[in-house]
């Protein structure tokens, strides 16, 4: 059965080369048409299980809070005073623009946080806002300032440890439209490129950082570098062959092989995620090596073919017969290569990372289609070419086949000695794997000298860091909270974390009761505490009466 379809394959190929050539053109171009359904997305949270126990955490507190990824956006310049009107005007435009914005739930800068003073005539806590107005007078200036110092957990919110940045921070709605938020703020942060100090011009500097930043800007960086991937693979693989193989037309057929099958795994991965919506079909970060992968595979069946004909036609002198003589060798060996590896890379379906689901299966599908296309369209190609038996490219042996005819003498002169040899590189490799390193950070995936990378370390080295933590703390009764002890317990779980090195500032609701504290207090910052007493947290703090 298996001789019949191999037989019949081969035949078809070579005798009916435009049919076959047009098929495949037409099946290719139709797969290749479902890239226009690709979704970029690179939410972490996304790719992983529903059901572990730190994301279903996650889901709580976002289900119950609201969306915490946050997006960050240092501004400045460097040892030049940030509290200064004119970099706080130009701060107060940039805020009023991001709140507009559809798909900003929240934006927190000096512009738009509150302070809170307790007046003594009615006993009431007056909030209102910390900058009354775009343009300030040198009292409001001072005003302003005053109060940041006397506050410095909201100060190290909004204002970097020098003073030469200002923090502004956007809350997105949960619409996953991190990507539209962040050409947003890319486009309100390029109006405001400098400001004038006193008459001297300064250069505004940025940092873009959080999740949600790196969530909507990944996708399309994440695209260029597998675009710019596969052209230099591309190119450098044209230069390997055309130095190798020595004949231009084999290196293109080669080529158009791999440019279809490429186009054709990265269709089909649109077309799945069309028809079936799955976020298994998103193109990630992830996926940037699907092509480079793709691209080796199907250049070596290629290379197989080619190098094979070539030494057939020296040996025949007949393109029809050397032709069908390397298909014949070459049909089963590159079939169960191919699809070996496809089932390799289809055990990714039992991968609990979502993305990886998707990930293998679309590059199975790749394999496949280049194996189709390597034992279809490349002999039909072939045998559409006058070759010249006699030419330098057929005669004399490319630089590849030579050094694999010198290896393979080595190996079965030494035999004994290749054993020994590799077994040590095995055994070295098995002690390597317990050097192996988890990287979590995806900052790190980055490259220095990248904005992204740049952008948050500025962020976690002078502001309040770019990555957030989420610890839900859940009480077993109602009204828990109310009680000193149970905030004093989350008071000691904030004071050892703010001692950890990785850990630049926390915020719960201790916060916001210990500053009300200390406003009642008349501001005494010896009050900035927790109540001792539950009277008082629940009648003085939760009852309190507020002006807005």
């Amino acid at each position: 059965m298996f001789h019949k379809i191999k037989k019949y394959i081969i035949s078809t190929s070579i005798d009916f080369p435009k049919t076959i050539i047009i098929i495949s053109f037409l099946l290719s171009s139709i797969i290749i048409s479902g890239m226009k359904h690709i979704v970029q997305d690179d939410d972490m949270v996304r790719l992983l299980p529903d059901d572990i126990p730190s994301i279903i955490t996650f889901s709580d507190i976002t289900d119950e809070f609201g969306n915490y990824e946050f997006m960050y956006i240092g501004i400045g310049h460097e040892k030049v005073n940030a509290l200064n009107s004119d970099l706080l005007s130009i701060v107060w435009d940039i805020s009023k623009q991001l709140e507009a914005l559809s798909q900003s739930e929240e934006v927190i800068s000096i512009a738009t946080v509150s302070k809170m003073y307790f007046e003594p005539s009615d006993s009431s806590i007056v909030v209102d806002d910390l900058m009354p107005e775009k343009d300030l007078t040198k009292k409001q200036l001072h005003t302003i300032t005053n109060y940041l110092n006397d506050n410095p957990s909201l100060k190290e919110k909004i204002v970097s440890k020098n003073e030469d940045y200002l923090n502004i921070v956007i809350r997105p709605n949960d619409n996953d439209e991190y990507a539209e938020l962040a050409n947003s703020v890319h486009k309100i942060a390029d109006q405001y490129k400098s400001y004038n100090l006193n008459g001297d011009i300064k250069t505004l500097e940025y940092s873009f950082g959080g999740q949600s930043y790196v969530t909507g800007s990944v996708p399309a960086l994440a695209a260029d570098e597998a675009k710019i991937l596969v052209l230099y693979g591309i190119l450098l693989m044209c230069f390997v062959l055309i130095v190798n193989l020595k004949n231009i037309p084999s290196v293109l057929l080669i080529i158009s092989v791999i440019l279809l099958s490429l186009g054709s795994m990265m269709g089909f991965m649109g077309w799945v995620y069309h028809f079936t919506s799955s976020e298994s079909y998103y193109f990630t970060l992830n996926h940037i090596s699907m092509p480079i992968i793709l691209l080796t595979i199907a250049n070596s069946d290629g290379v197989h073919v080619i190098s094979r004909f070539f030494k057939e036609l020296r040996r025949f002198k007949n393109s029809r017969l050397a032709l069908d003589e390397t298909m014949n060798h070459l049909f089963l060996p590159i079939s169960l290569t191919s699809i070996t590896t496809s089932l390799a890379f289809l055990s990714l379906i039992f991968s609990p990372l979502i993305g990886m689901n998707g990930y293998g299966i679309t590059l199975a599908f790749g394999i496949f289609w280049a194996w189709i296309l390597s034992l279809t369209m490349l002999p039909a190609l072939i045998s559409l070419i006058k070759w010249n038996p006699n030419s330098k490219a057929v005669m004399q042996p490319s630089l590849i086949e030579k050094s694999m005819i010198k290896f393979g003498s080595l190996v079965t002169k030494n035999p004994k000695k290749i054993l020994y040899t590799a077994l040590s590189f095995v055994f070295i490799s098995i002690i390597g794997l317990t050097l192996i390193k988890v990287e979590v950070n995806y900052i790190k995936f980055f490259r220095e000298g990248s904005i992204i990378r740049d952008s948050a370390i500025f962020l976690d080295e002078h502001m309040t860091g770019n990555i957030n933590l989420l610890i839900n703390v859940k009480a077993k009764k109602e009204g828990a909270f109310k009680e000193p002890k149970n905030l004093e317990a989350i008071e000691e779980l904030q004071n050892y974390l703010n001692n950890m090195d990785v850990v630049t500032s926390t915020i719960s609701i201790n916060d916001i009761v210990k500053q009300l504290h200390k406003t009642i207090m008349d501001g005494d910052e010896k009050y900035y505490s927790i109540p001792k007493r539950r009277r008082f947290v629940y009648h003085r703090i939760y009852f309190t009466h507020w002006d807005y």
